[in-house]
């Protein structure tokens, strides 16, 4: 799912919601080398039309330890294939499939806040 957060007419945040729960990937690292797959022409199209939005990815999964510690160990190798930085807790929200419906909300407020949070330093 892509949200956009869209101020005077203008996209100025994305969020990318994936869901990992169900599809059973073997291992972190062909999870994250499938979302680079599909999300990385979005991040291209998003710029090829002249935007720069702050970008973030929310990751509903199974195996929240697994996923976090791959993205800990190879963050910047994961970032340069999705196209945009990865940090965890303001563009990288990994978030367990047991939560997910109390924490998602949250989240959508911190990531889609993190434009105003930028603009404010």
């Amino acid at each position: 799912m892509i949200i956009e957060d869209v101020a005077e007419g203008e996209v100025v945040a994305v969020m990318f919601v994936e869901s990992e729960v169900g599809h059973d990937q073997q291992s972190a690292r062909k999870y994250f080398e499938q979302v680079a797959k599909r999300l990385r022409p979005r991040v291209d199209e998003y710029r090829g039309r002249g935007l720069n939005p702050l970008f973030s990815l929310v990751v509903i999964t199974n195996a929240p330890r697994k996923l976090a510690s791959y993205v800990r160990a190879r963050g910047r190798e994961i970032s340069e294939k999705i196209g945009f930085d990865l940090t965890e807790g303001f563009t990288l929200f990994i978030v367990p499939v047991l939560f997910a419906k109390e924490i998602i909300p949250a989240i959508f407020v911190r990531a889609m806040g993190a434009t105003a949070r930028l603009a404010s330093t």
